[in-house]
């Protein structure tokens, strides 16, 4: 529909997106002959070039908007997780594994006992957030530094979970998924230990994250799934030596 010359614009009903009679008015400062341009499930009357960008911009729009709520969840449990990590002093278990990690950082190497002690995982991680933090002895070490390695976990295996939920038999939903997150997240147990220098944490976000990939790779078949699950499982195993418990119950369910 195009507007007389000469006349002013007029308010139409045009289809937009697939339903007839929603109104679309006409922009006055359409120059006349100008034919308003119809793109995808939107009416627009504007040039073919702006259109044609719009169409490529509506997707990422749709595609933050379904990402938010997750990533409000997991904003909330990054916050509870880092929030003051050095407001309480540490607990004699978090020492002991600060002094391997202290160790592992001024050797280079650790050396696995495994009647003393677990796999290296906890140790190498704080290890490297410990030279991104400029920290490269015992005794430079802070809380703050060996406590982000369970708090970053922790906020993963939020996001996990959700991940996890969306990908279930069947499909839970993604907002009861979400509501499970969002429970992970606030949970004052979950967050009491993701602020806890210790291999739970640890061992729960490997767990998860071996799941979601086991189930990808059971639904998709894709081999590259299953590579990843394998590499999971093993970080398991290098975290704690109970972690085929987890495996075990995890093919039972």
């Amino acid at each position: 529909i195009v507007p007389a010359k000469g006349r002013p614009a007029a308010r139409s009903r045009v289809p937009l997106g697939g339903l007839p009679g929603l109104p679309v008015t006409y922009l006055r400062w359409l120059r006349p002959g100008r034919v308003p341009a119809v793109c995808g499930k939107m009416s627009y009357a504007v040039r073919g070039d702006k259109c044609a960008g719009l169409r490529h911009f509506i997707p990422v729009v749709r595609l933050l908007l379904r990402c938010l709520p997750l990533t409000v969840v997991a904003a909330t449990a990054l916050w509870l997780r880092t929030h003051d990590l050095d407001r309480r002093p540490m607990h004699a278990d978090e020492a002991n594994q600060a002094v391997k990690a202290g160790e592992l950082i001024e050797a280079g190497h650790y050396a696995f006992d495994p009647r003393d002690h677990h796999g290296p995982t906890l140790y190498y991680a704080a290890a490297v957030i410990a030279r991104l933090r400029g920290e490269r002895t015992l005794a430079q070490l802070s809380e703050t530094t060996v406590r982000l390695v369970p708090a970053l976990a922790g906020t993963l295996a939020v996001i996990l979970l959700a991940l996890l939920g969306m990908a279930a038999p069947g499909g839970i939903g993604r907002w009861p998924a979400l509501a499970a997150a969002l429970f992970l997240a606030v949970s004052p147990p979950a967050v009491y230990y993701s602020r806890y220098f210790v291999q739970e944490t640890l061992l729960a976000t490997f767990t998860l994250a071996a799941f979601l990939a086991a189930r990808i790779w059971w639904r998709s078949g894709l081999t590259r799934w299953a590579v990843v699950a394998g590499m999971c499982a093993g970080l398991m195993q290098a975290t704690k030596a109970s972690a085929p418990l987890f495996l075990i119950v995890g093919a039972i369910s």
